[in-house]
């Protein structure tokens, strides 16, 4: 994370940092593997999104998202029809509002060949759905601001 916050401040031209040492020393807590993925807009290429397309076409028996902005490209698209056609239980949370009307109108238009690959699909009502998870698997997580748009 420190890394990370660092390669931000200086990609945002942040005024200099008093010692690069700042941060505290990083410490080992609890023994559960987590990874951190920075990303930007302006990156050539999402390590998240192929890590997310790995993740799927390595699912075994489930595969959960939550995405507010929900637009597949053709390799998601494939990813999660051939995880369905494995066997997989892909569900989709996706939202009923939306600040996108056009990307939520143009994520719908996927619903039907998604649908018929089996991949199931839940709109949250009554609030804007902002939030973009994936849980695969049970034991492969992914929380953070990547959308699939």
């Amino acid at each position: 994370m420190q890394k990370l916050f660092i390669e931000a401040w200086d990609r945002q031209k942040g005024p200099p940092l008093a010692d690069r040492n700042c941060l505290p020393p990083p410490q080992v807590m609890g023994r559960q593997v987590v990874r951190a993925i920075g990303s930007s807009p302006d990156g050539a290429y999402s390590l998240i999104y192929a890590t997310l397309l790995s993740a799927i076409g390595s699912a075994e028996t489930s595969v959960r998202i939550t995405n507010a902005y929900f637009v597949p490209d053709p390799q998601l698209q494939a990813a999660l029809e051939a995880a369905a056609a494995r066997g997989v239980d892909v569900k989709l949370i996706l939202p009923s509002l939306t600040d996108s009307w056009l990307v939520l109108h143009a994520g719908r238009g996927f619903y039907e060949r998604l649908l018929a690959a089996g991949v199931k699909i839940h709109e949250r009502r009554g609030v804007i759905l902002h939030a973009k998870t994936a849980l695969v698997d049970g034991v492969w997580a992914s929380v953070g601001s990547t959308n699939l748009d």
